[in-house]
């Protein structure tokens, strides 16, 4: 078990759990727009739903290689790549010309997004004694559970309004600001 670090203040709470609901949000945000995605570009059901499940098998990779990672390198220096990989990926979806990139895209999204989820856990672990770390981690994952609830509204009121497009220029614009408070808060 590791001591708690005595030279920094903790990560504020909301910042942790923006961090974990990144990835949970950005597979389901995209969702209601995949009817409107596969007219646009041209493709069947079937392979826009690998939009989707593509995803869920990058995040199932991320995870594995974050720990370690993390571990050697740091959680700070792993947490802003994976945030900045993200970001690029998120408008490289917004501005794909066809199913391939988007796939690519959200592959590459998927990966920048694991890093919130794995290392914000790993930040409490490191941050928090034992007995609070329960606490925290509670908190945190309850932005995990209730952002997946609340990303296919926004998606649809999103696709309703602009197009599919904008919901992954929407995960740009609440990624951008994450980074920024989290190359301030995070220790």
């Amino acid at each position: 078990m590791r001591a708690p670090a005595a030279t920094a203040a903790p990560p504020p709470i909301w910042l942790l759990v923006a961090m974990i609901a990144i990835g949970p949000f950005t597979m389901q945000v995209l969702v209601p727009s995949l009817p409107g995605m596969g007219q646009e570009l041209g493709a069947s059901t079937a392979a826009v739903q690998l939009t989707v499940t593509l995803y869920l098998g990058a995040v199932g990779a991320g995870q594995l290689i974050y720990g370690p990672l993390s571990d050697r390198f740091g959680r700070r220096p792993l947490l802003m790549g994976g945030l900045a990989l993200y970001a690029a990926a998120s408008l490289g979806a917004a501005l794909a010309p066809d199913l391939g990139g988007v796939v690519v895209a959200r592959m590459l999204q998927a990966a920048g997004a694991c890093a919130g989820v794995v290392l914000a856990r790993a930040v409490i672990r490191d941050v928090w004694p034992r007995d609070q770390a329960a606490s925290v981690l509670g908190y945190v994952t309850m932005g995990m559970t209730v952002a997946p609830m609340f990303a296919p509204i926004v998606g649809s009121l999103l696709d309703m309004a602009f197009g599919w497009r904008a919901t992954m220029l929407a995960c740009l614009a609440f990624v951008v600001p994450l980074a920024v408070v989290s190359w301030w808060r995070m220790p």
